[in-house]
């Protein structure tokens, strides 16, 4: 079993808190979308992406990258915003110009 800090648990727990209230408001915005599918997902989707996965911004293309493949086409928005939480989340009161990311995911589509 992998020790994991308090620390580190609180961190990600206040990620996911931002990311459920970046998703109410990125919905809303759209008046479009699944909140709730959204929100069940935020724990899992914040610990992968900012702590197991092995992810560089910097280089989206990178080959060893790992691949965080979505079957609940419902959480797209969480997973769409953790992604660009990890590259830069200025986007988001913006949704107007990102909807395409509040659609089921597609693998040409997304960033």
């Amino acid at each position: 079993m992998v020790e994991v800090s308090e620390e580190l648990i609180a961190g990600l727990k206040k990620k996911a808190v931002t990311l459920r209230k970046h998703i109410i408001r990125m919905t809303h915005n759209a008046q479009s979308g699944h909140p709730g599918g959204s929100m069940s997902a935020c724990d899992i989707v914040t610990a992968l992406y900012f702590h197991v996965l092995r992810v560089d911004p910097t280089n989206p293309t990178w080959p060893d990258r790992d691949r965080f493949v979505l079957s609940k086409g419902h959480a797209c928005p969480g997973d769409a915003l953790a992604r660009l939480v990890v590259i830069a989340i200025v986007i988001v009161l913006l949704f107007g110009n990102a909807f395409r990311l509040l659609r089921r995911p597609r693998r040409e589509r997304s960033p």
